[in-house]
């Protein structure tokens, strides 16, 4: 029996992921902002959940505490929190929250996590991206010069999870780290965005989305098939590898440098307060 913990794990593909982890017989951890929701989930599949912001160094570090006192090993780690704000808004810490929370998160769990991954036989990290990627500037990762556009910081943050993925797998040693498109999901990411883009997006994930229960599939399959034991740094779709456009060694490993600098200087700035 395997241990797992799934962020972004009270709705959507988190949600449905962590269902079908604990239907293989797997413990599973829940995080997730929404205490109301996640208590539900917890009822409903029988497993602890844990209420945090991972936007902020004080709630990945509260996780991790949480996560190293109930599991003696983690086997896998699915990396799906996500936000999707319509304005730019910083933490209290001053990132930008779309880059704080869909970036950030993955890359402080991550490494907070490695030494409690060592200790499984075969541990394994899915970051899940997408194919909504683009717009991506080294120079301004953050839209402090830029003119905001909520849709731009989501393509950025989806593209950079992609390339920290390729990063953290030339890096890392028995612990794999793959990327995964769970598909077009109809989820609820867009409902913070005004009536017009809201309204679209609904129409359009009625029309072409996928259920939750079908984009988990990915994921689920990328933390437990056999077959995946060894394969990192990677990217899957509908269960089959994927090209890497973005995986330029350099600019990942650059990328990968930049949020090891933030994650330190908003930590002192977190301890700070």
């Amino acid at each position: 029996m395997s241990n797992y913990l799934v962020t972004g794990g009270t709705s959507g593909v988190g949600r449905a992921s962590a269902k079908a982890l604990v239907a293989s017989g797997h413990h599973v951890i829940v995080v997730g902002r929404n205490q109301q929701r996640g208590e539900q989930v917890a009822q409903e599949l029988g497993i602890p959940f844990f209420s945090a912001d991972l936007s902020t160094g004080a709630g990945v570090d509260a996780v991790l505490d949480y996560v190293v006192t109930s599991f003696d090993k983690l086997d896998g780690l699915l990396n799906n929190a996500g936000m999707f704000p319509r304005k730019r808004r910083v933490t209290s810490e001053g990132v930008e929250l779309t880059f704080a929370t869909n970036v950030l998160s993955y890359f402080r769990l991550t490494k907070g996590l490695l030494p409690l991954l060592r200790k499984a036989k075969q541990p394994r990290i899915v970051d899940v991206a997408s194919s909504m990627i683009g717009d991506y500037e080294f120079s301004d990762l953050q839209f402090e010069s830029r003119k905001w556009n909520s849709i731009s910081a989501y393509k950025q943050s989806k593209q950079c999870n992609r390339m920290l993925a390729w990063a953290w797998a030339r890096k890392l040693q028995h612990v794999t780290i793959n990327a995964v498109h769970p598909g077009m999901v109809a989820t609820n990411i867009q409902n913070n965005q005004g009536f017009p883009l809201r309204q679209v997006m609904r129409v359009w994930w009625k029309l072409k989305g996928i259920s939750a229960e079908e984009g988990a599939i990915t994921p689920v399959w990328a933390l437990t098939n056999e077959s995946l034991a060894n394969t990192t740094g990677k990217m899957f779709a509908r269960q089959k590898e994927r090209s890497r456009p973005h995986d330029h060694m350099e600019k990942c490993d650059e990328l990968w440098d930049y949020c090891e600098g933030l994650d330190a200087s908003s930590r002192e700035c977190y301890q700070e307060l």
